[in-house]
Protein backbone atom coordinates (compact mmCIF):
# COMPACT_ATOMS: atom_id res chain seq x y z
CA UNK A 1 0.00 0.00 0.00
CA UNK A 2 1.36 3.40 -0.92
CA UNK A 3 2.46 5.70 1.88
CA UNK A 4 5.16 8.19 2.93
CA UNK A 5 7.69 5.49 3.91
CA UNK A 6 6.97 3.09 1.04
CA UNK A 7 9.48 3.12 -1.80
CA UNK A 8 7.90 0.69 -4.27
CA UNK A 9 4.42 -0.82 -4.59
CA UNK A 10 3.72 -3.71 -6.93
CA UNK A 11 4.00 -7.41 -7.61
CA UNK A 12 7.53 -8.54 -6.73
CA UNK A 13 7.40 -11.20 -9.45
CA UNK A 14 7.00 -8.47 -12.09
CA UNK A 15 10.45 -7.62 -13.59
CA UNK A 16 9.42 -3.96 -14.00
CA UNK A 17 8.65 -3.72 -10.29
CA UNK A 18 11.95 -5.38 -9.36
CA UNK A 19 13.77 -2.87 -11.59
CA UNK A 20 12.29 -0.02 -9.49
CA UNK A 21 13.60 -1.41 -6.20
CA UNK A 22 16.97 0.09 -5.19
CA UNK A 23 18.31 -3.27 -3.99
CA UNK A 24 21.94 -2.14 -3.97
CA UNK A 25 21.03 0.64 -1.51
CA UNK A 26 18.73 -1.46 0.69
CA UNK A 27 19.94 -2.43 4.17
CA UNK A 28 17.19 -5.01 4.63
CA UNK A 29 13.98 -6.25 3.02
CA UNK A 30 11.05 -6.67 5.38
CA UNK A 31 8.14 -8.64 3.98
CA UNK A 32 4.68 -8.59 5.55
CA UNK A 33 2.43 -9.89 2.78
CA UNK A 34 -1.17 -11.10 2.70
CA UNK A 35 -0.38 -14.76 2.11
CA UNK A 36 2.53 -17.04 2.90
CA UNK A 37 2.59 -18.17 -0.73
CA UNK A 38 3.18 -14.59 -1.83
CA UNK A 39 5.92 -14.32 0.79
CA UNK A 40 7.70 -17.42 -0.54
CA UNK A 41 7.57 -15.99 -4.09
CA UNK A 42 8.81 -12.58 -2.92
CA UNK A 43 11.67 -14.12 -0.92
CA UNK A 44 12.71 -16.29 -3.87
CA UNK A 45 12.69 -13.38 -6.32
CA UNK A 46 14.52 -11.01 -3.95
CA UNK A 47 17.14 -13.65 -3.14
CA UNK A 48 17.78 -14.22 -6.87
CA UNK A 49 18.26 -10.49 -7.49
CA UNK A 50 20.19 -9.69 -4.31
CA UNK A 51 21.93 -12.72 -2.75
CA UNK A 52 23.40 -10.77 0.19
CA UNK A 53 20.35 -8.66 1.13
CA UNK A 54 19.05 -9.58 4.61
CA UNK A 55 15.42 -10.66 4.27
CA UNK A 56 13.03 -10.69 7.22
CA UNK A 57 9.55 -12.07 6.58
CA UNK A 58 6.36 -12.63 8.48
CA UNK A 59 4.30 -15.79 8.18
CA UNK A 60 0.57 -16.00 8.64
CA UNK A 61 0.62 -19.72 9.43
CA UNK A 62 3.29 -20.82 11.93
CA UNK A 63 3.97 -24.05 10.02
CA UNK A 64 5.03 -21.99 6.98
CA UNK A 65 7.98 -20.34 8.74
CA UNK A 66 10.30 -23.17 7.64
CA UNK A 67 9.08 -22.91 4.01
CA UNK A 68 9.82 -19.19 3.97
CA UNK A 69 13.30 -19.76 5.42
CA UNK A 70 14.02 -22.47 2.85
CA UNK A 71 13.00 -20.02 0.12
CA UNK A 72 15.86 -17.79 1.30
CA UNK A 73 14.63 -15.59 4.15
CA UNK A 74 17.29 -14.93 6.77
CA UNK A 75 14.63 -14.76 9.43
CA UNK A 76 10.94 -15.64 9.34
CA UNK A 77 8.52 -15.33 12.20
CA UNK A 78 4.87 -16.05 12.73
CA UNK A 79 3.27 -12.81 13.84
CA UNK A 80 0.50 -14.73 15.62
CA UNK A 81 3.10 -16.71 17.60
CA UNK A 82 5.01 -13.57 18.58
CA UNK A 83 1.78 -11.87 19.63
CA UNK A 84 0.83 -14.94 21.65
CA UNK A 85 4.23 -15.08 23.30
CA UNK A 86 4.08 -11.38 24.20
CA UNK A 87 0.59 -11.85 25.63
CA UNK A 88 1.69 -14.89 27.64
CA UNK A 89 4.68 -12.96 28.95
CA UNK A 90 2.46 -10.10 30.13
CA UNK A 91 -0.19 -12.35 31.64
CA UNK A 92 2.03 -15.08 33.10
CA UNK A 93 5.21 -13.02 33.51
CA UNK A 94 7.26 -15.80 31.93
CA UNK A 95 8.78 -16.53 28.55
CA UNK A 96 6.83 -19.04 26.49
CA UNK A 97 8.02 -20.51 23.20
CA UNK A 98 5.83 -22.39 20.75
CA UNK A 99 8.88 -23.41 18.72
CA UNK A 100 11.46 -25.31 20.76
CA UNK A 101 14.43 -23.99 18.75
CA UNK A 102 13.31 -20.35 18.65
CA UNK A 103 12.86 -18.41 21.86
CA UNK A 104 11.42 -14.99 22.62
CA UNK A 105 12.83 -13.22 25.65
CA UNK A 106 12.83 -9.75 27.16
CA UNK A 107 16.10 -7.95 27.86
CA UNK A 108 16.79 -4.47 29.18
CA UNK A 109 17.92 -1.88 26.64
CA UNK A 110 20.78 -0.92 28.95
CA UNK A 111 23.77 0.14 26.87
CA UNK A 112 21.60 0.61 23.77
CA UNK A 113 20.20 3.77 25.38
CA UNK A 114 19.88 6.52 22.76
CA UNK A 115 20.25 4.15 19.79
CA UNK A 116 17.80 2.92 17.17
CA UNK A 117 16.94 -0.79 17.72
CA UNK A 118 18.31 -1.68 14.28
CA UNK A 119 21.38 0.56 14.25
CA UNK A 120 23.65 -1.81 16.16
CA UNK A 121 23.23 -4.67 13.63
CA UNK A 122 21.97 -6.95 16.39
CA UNK A 123 20.83 -9.64 13.94
CA UNK A 124 24.17 -9.75 12.12
CA UNK A 125 26.21 -9.70 15.32
CA UNK A 126 24.20 -12.13 17.44
CA UNK A 127 21.61 -13.97 15.36
CA UNK A 128 18.78 -12.38 17.37
CA UNK A 129 16.09 -10.16 15.97
CA UNK A 130 14.42 -7.32 17.89
CA UNK A 131 10.70 -7.92 17.42
CA UNK A 132 9.30 -5.37 19.85
CA UNK A 133 10.18 -2.73 22.43
CA UNK A 134 8.27 -2.32 25.68
CA UNK A 135 8.09 1.27 26.86
CA UNK A 136 6.01 2.39 29.84
CA UNK A 137 3.65 -0.56 29.45
CA UNK A 138 3.21 -0.15 25.68
CA UNK A 139 4.57 -2.71 23.22
CA UNK A 140 6.01 -1.05 20.10
CA UNK A 141 6.61 -3.17 17.01
CA UNK A 142 7.37 -0.46 14.45
CA UNK A 143 10.53 1.63 14.68
CA UNK A 144 10.55 4.81 12.56
CA UNK A 145 14.01 6.26 11.79
CA UNK A 146 13.64 8.82 14.60
CA UNK A 147 12.92 6.13 17.24
CA UNK A 148 15.53 5.90 20.00
CA UNK A 149 15.75 3.47 22.89
CA UNK A 150 15.82 4.65 26.48
CA UNK A 151 17.59 2.87 29.33
CA UNK A 152 14.18 1.96 30.82
CA UNK A 153 12.98 0.19 27.63
CA UNK A 154 12.72 -3.57 27.38
CA UNK A 155 13.60 -5.29 24.12
CA UNK A 156 11.87 -8.47 23.01
CA UNK A 157 14.44 -10.45 21.09
CA UNK A 158 13.84 -13.65 19.18
CA UNK A 159 16.45 -16.27 18.35
CA UNK A 160 17.92 -19.63 19.23
CA UNK A 161 19.26 -20.25 22.72
CA UNK A 162 22.81 -19.81 21.37
CA UNK A 163 21.87 -16.53 19.66
CA UNK A 164 20.30 -15.18 22.84
CA UNK A 165 23.45 -16.11 24.76
CA UNK A 166 25.56 -14.25 22.14
CA UNK A 167 23.25 -11.23 22.51
CA UNK A 168 23.87 -11.20 26.25
CA UNK A 169 27.63 -11.36 25.66
CA UNK A 170 27.70 -8.66 22.96
CA UNK A 171 25.16 -6.40 24.69
CA UNK A 172 25.60 -7.02 28.44
CA UNK A 173 23.33 -5.16 30.87
CA UNK A 174 24.43 -1.61 31.70
CA UNK A 175 25.00 -2.53 35.35
CA UNK A 176 27.84 -4.97 34.57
Amino acid sequence: EEGPNVDVVGNVSDPEVIAQIPLTEARVAILALDTDGATVVAVTVLRQHSPDLPIIASATVPDNVAHIQRAGADFAVSVSQVAGQLLAHHVLDETVSLQPRIKLTRVDAGRLDGKHPLSERIRERTGCTVVAVEREGDVIMSFPPSFRLTSDDGLYICGTADAIQRYKEVFPPAWI
